[in-house]
């Protein structure tokens, strides 16, 4: 239901008591136009009246010098349909079918919001959203995609080449080539290659042993 304040208007042109469009002719400030749908409340005098109709009607349209009210249910809220002349009243009033929708749709937000304690809620909640007693359960593994950046740091570090040139962290072998069956030792803080003392044939004849 949509309201703008100081709605007054006269109807542009006289109306049957079944019809479902209603003229109603442009307002003069200080008072404004009736809002593009909602309820409007036509009687045939603001002081005393004899008849008073509420119609909800569903769109409007300009005809330049007067709106054309459609979509007009008639008699609405227990009022009777009545025939209308040009120049009747037309104002928008707060009305116990508009109380009503306004404690419903209240009722309503506070069964969404029962567990928040705040005046501005409806403010600050979007339109429609509804709090629902959710329990989070914490899984036991995680993905390694939840951890940003953890998959690129991890490749970094495992993906060495054939002899370990990428490992961080790790000192370098000292090369490989002309050392075939030596050793590696270190001073204690360069390593190198060692040749191991063999027991040769010559050796052991030179001895005795043979």
């Amino acid at each position: 239901m949509s309201f703008i304040n100081n709605v007054k208007t006269e109807l542009n042109a006289s109306a049957t008591s079944s019809v479902t469009s209603i003229q109603v002719v442009k307002s003069v400030s200080p008072y404004n136009d009736p809002p593009a749908s909602g309820n409007i409340t036509l009687m045939d005098s603001l002081s005393s009246p004899t008849k008073i109709e509420i119609i909800a009607y569903t769109g409007r349209t300009d005809n330049s010098s007067y709106w054309t009210l459609t979509g007009c249910t008639r008699a609405a809220e227990s009022t009777t349909a009545s025939t209308w002349a040009a120049g009747d009243n037309a104002i928008q009033a707060f009305t116990a079918g508009d109380a009503t929708a306004t404690d419903t749709a209240v009722a309503l937000n506070t069964d969404k919001v029962t567990n928040v304690v705040h005046p501005l809620v409806e403010a600050a909640v979007p339109s429609n959203a509804v709090f629902t007693d959710t329990v989070y359960s914490h899984p036991a593994n995680h993905a390694i995609s939840v951890i940003t950046g953890l998959q690129t740091a991890l490749d970094g570090k495992l993906s060495p080449t054939g002899d370990g040139s990428n490992l961080t962290g790790v000192d370098s072998l000292p090369t490989q080539t002309g050392s075939t069956g030596k050793y590696l030792t270190t001073d204690g803080s360069t390593a190198a290659w060692g040749e191991v003392a063999g027991i040769t044939q010559a050796k052991l004849i030179t001895s005795g042993a043979m």
